[in-house]
């Protein structure tokens, strides 16, 4: 398989155990008797698919030997309860489907915040915002139990535009992110992938579809119109969301 088809279907990557700080390019997990660094002029982003990853973090933040201080990124584990992490009806530039959060009662979902300072805040913004398939906004009234910090009741995130991809009626949740009282079903990166292809383009075999998502903008385009025909809004986005 080519390091292009391992990408996309690898989403949303390798997710460390436990807190950790990225330091680019590489990243240590936090002990239990290790303290943060300062989080003061740090915004809490929470990390819904990839960017609780340090091989995504790695992508968007590398190494600069000039600017290595900007590329510190202390990443904690968090537990968010009334939510779960599912597929998003679109397709990134790289040819996986990602993920977005929705409200799932009774469910408790483990994610990570990522702590950026501005320079980070605004490159993370040039990643997730200029498709528009995301907007940055906080998401508010929630309980969020962040280790070494505590409850908190808002964090920022980046919210899915275009509701949950719902193929058979309902979003599906990613099984390679943990949750406990889980009610949605799970697929994993190639088995999403692959039933999108069945759905959109039954002719051609997986490799073919792949290749052509991550390889023509338009075709991805078109993917994606298909999929926002099969999607749920984030219902009631007014009760936990507001837009920055």
């Amino acid at each position: 398989m080519t390091p292009d088809l391992e990408r996309a279907l690898g989403y949303p990557y390798f997710i460390p155990k436990s807190s950790y700080i990225y330091h680019a390019p590489h990243y240590t997990v936090l002990g239990a008797n290790t303290e943060l660094p300062s989080l003061k002029q740090r915004t809490p982003v929470l990390a819904i698919g990839s960017n609780q990853s340090p091989e995504q973090l790695a992508r968007k933040f590398p190494y600069d030997k000039n600017k290595n201080a900007q590329h510190i990124i202390p990443v904690t584990k968090a537990y968010l309860d009334n939510f779960d992490t599912v597929y998003s009806p679109h397709i990134a530039g790289y040819g996986s489907v990602p993920a977005t959060l929705h409200p799932s009662p009774g469910t408790t979902v483990t994610l990570f915040v990522n702590w950026l300072n501005q320079s980070q805040l605004e490159d993370m913004h040039e990643t997730e915002l200029a498709a528009a398939n995301y907007s940055f906004g906080e998401l508010k009234n929630i309980h969020l139990e962040i280790d070494r910090i505590g409850l908190k009741k808002s964090v920022f995130y980046y919210h899915g535009t275009r509701g949950a991809l719902a193929l058979d009626g309902e979003p599906i949740a990613l099984s390679t992110v943990d949750a406990k009282n889980r009610r949605l079903k799970t697929m994993d990166q190639h088995q999403i992938n692959a039933l999108v292809q069945q759905r959109f383009r039954p002719h051609l075999s997986h490799r073919e579809f792949l290749t052509q998502l991550i390889t023509d903008q338009n075709y991805r385009s078109q993917v994606t119109d298909f999929l926002s025909q099969l999607s749920i809004p984030h219902n009631p986005t007014a009760d936990y969301f507001s837009s920055i």
